[in-house]
C-alpha cells in the first residue's frame, strides 16, 4: 500500500514543477487498505497522517505515520500499532520514486495520463521494491491527483509482516489473516 502511495507522490509533476516542489494536500488526499481474515470478511481501513513531496529533481517522497493507522475499533488499532506496525521502533514508513518530470509538462487542466512508477518502500527494516500504474490528473493549474490505475494488492509476507500477522490471528482468535493486502489511495499534490 506504502508503495503506492510513493508512486501516486511522484506523478504528480508538471513543467510548472520542474523549478518547484509540490507538496501532498493531505486533507484531500486518502490512503488506505483493506484485511481480510477468516477467509472472506473483508475491512477497510486509513492511515489519517500522510505526507510527501516531489522536488524539482524529480524525487518523490511519501511518509506514512504508522501510528495514525484508523481502523474504526479502537482496540484493533492498539494491535495494529504494537503488533503490526511496531510504531514504538518504526513511527513511519516511506516510498521514494524517482519521476521523469517532464512527462507530464504538457497536461492540460482536466487532461490524464498513464504511468509506469518504479520505487522502494521501507517499512520497518523491510526494502521492497514496488511498482504502481498510476493516472495522474491536473485538476487545476497548482494541482495534481494521482490514483491506481488498476487494483494494488501487497503481499504483507513479502514486506515481512507474516510474523506479525501470526500474532495478530492469535490475539484475536481468528481462523485466518490473509497476507494479500488491497491497497487504495487517491493523492493530491499542490504546487
Amino acid at each position: 500500500m506504502l508503495k503506492y502511495m510513493a508512486a501516486a507522490a511522484a506523478l504528480l509533476i508538471t513543467s510548472q514543477a520542474e523549478a518547484q516542489v509540490w507538496k501532498l494536500d493531505s486533507a484531500s488526499s486518502l490512503l488506505s487498505f483493506v484485511s481480510i481474515k477468516k477467509g472472506n470478511v473483508g475491512e477497510v481501513h486509513h492511515f489519517d497522517n500522510v505526507s510527501g513531496s516531489v522536488g524539482d529533481d524529480g524525487t518523490a517522497t511519501i511518509v506514512i505515520d504508522t501510528a495514525s493507522a484508523e481502523s474504526g475499533v479502537p482496540v484493533r488499532n492498539e494491535r495494529f500499532r504494537e503488533i503490526l506496525f511496531e510504531v514504538a521502533n518504526f513511527p513511519e514508513a516511506t516510498f521514494t520514486a524517482d519521476v521523469d518530470l517532464d512527462e507530464f509538462s504538457e497536461l492540460a487542466v482536466g487532461e490524464t495520463t498513464e504511468t509506469l512508477l518504479f520505487g522502494k518502500l521501507t517499512l520497518k527494516d523491510t526494502v521492497a521494491a514496488i511498482d504502481a500504474d498510476v493516472i495522474v490528473t491536473r485538476i487545476a493549474d497548482n494541482a495534481v491527483m494521482v490514483q491506481p490505475l488498476k487494483p494494488i494488492i501487497l503481499d504483507a509476507a513479502e514486506l515481512d509482516l507474516g510474523p506479525a500477522l501470526e500474532t495478530l490471528q492469535t490475539v484475536a482468535k481468528l481462523s485466518s489473516i490473509s497476507t494479500a493486502v488491497p491497497v487504495d489511495f487517491r493523492f493530491v499534490f499542490r504546487q
